[in-house]
């Protein structure tokens, strides 16, 4: 009941106040990039299941599984889906690069890419000039002090909240420091 009455809330709240934050704790993440670490994928998700549609479609077959069958209201029926969630997760970080399963498949991420655009709380280049001038793009590709955007964001051209979870990777591995945190207004 915890899960459902305290953490749902919890990480609504939480992505309107600081975006994606929850998204570098959540533990479904974790596991994925844990099984990317060791499986080292090569492969990018497949362009025709990118995309929303498919983190939409897993969405409403949650709200229908809580209406048909209560999940909300078995601890049995909860540990299950944290067992599917798990394992989808551990699959495709062994399968396919970076945060494939947070950007494609969780069943919340397009809730959380809506509310996080109302986030007072931004992640962008300082100068997006200096971005465009010798820039090898380690922001996004990694570079040996970081591994680059886990969410498959450039943040050169990023201009909303939709997709960072800032986690500052892409802030570790700038060498010219033009990547800056701040405050926009609300909304």
């Amino acid at each position: 009941k915890l899960t459902w009455i305290v953490w749902w809330p919890g990480i609504i709240f939480t992505f309107v106040l600081v975006g994606r934050l929850w998204c570098v704790m959540c533990p479904f993440g974790t596991m994925n990039d844990w099984a990317a670490k060791i499986g080292k994928p090569k492969k990018m998700f497949p362009r025709v299941l990118r995309g929303l549609w498919l983190a939409t479609l897993l969405f409403v077959m949650l709200t229908w599984a809580d209406e048909q069958l209560g999940i909300i209201r078995s601890p049995l029926m909860t540990a299950w889906l944290i067992i599917l969630l798990s394992s989808a997760a551990i699959a495709t970080g062994l399968f396919f690069q970076r945060r494939s399963f947070c950007r494609y498949l969780c069943p919340i991420t397009g809730l959380q890419g809506i509310y996080s655009m109302m986030s007072p709380v931004e992640l962008r280049s300082q100068d997006r000039s200096e971005c465009g001038r010798g820039c090898r793009q380690d922001c996004y590709r990694g570079s040996e002090d970081a591994a680059g955007c886990p969410m498959f964001e450039f943040p050169m051209t990023l201009e909303r909240n939709t997709f960072c979870n800032f986690c500052f990777e892409c802030v570790k591995s700038c060498p010219k420091d033009n990547l800056a945190l701040r405050l926009r207004s609300f909304g």
